[in-house]
């Protein structure tokens, strides 16, 4: 599955994948200096493999451990602008 999400679109958005699949996130700039690290909650839940290209977009693989839900959390980076974070809660159907 693929999904593209950019900075001032909802904060929380919640997607279901079937047990193997992956997802491919991109995180646009948005004119933004960037995105933080995905923390995964819980811990180990999935594992995230993700770069920077020189507009500041983040472009990652997100790859279930397992069958147990779990949600990706990040912010956006700005000197001048405020910061706003983004949450992504994945559920696995088997």
């Amino acid at each position: 599955m693929a999904l593209t999400h950019g900075p001032g679109q909802p904060g929380t958005m919640a997607v279901c994948l079937k047990t193997g699949a992956r997802l491919r996130l991109t995180l646009t700039a948005g004119g933004f200096g960037g995105w933080t690290p995905f923390q995964v909650t819980p811990h180990g839940a999935a594992a995230v493999t993700s770069g920077a290209d020189a507009a500041g977009n983040v472009h990652a693989t997100v790859t279930p451990a397992g069958t147990t839900a779990f949600c990706l959390s990040t912010g956006t980076t700005s000197d001048t602008s405020p910061a706003e974070s983004w949450q992504l809660c994945v559920t696995i159907q088997p």
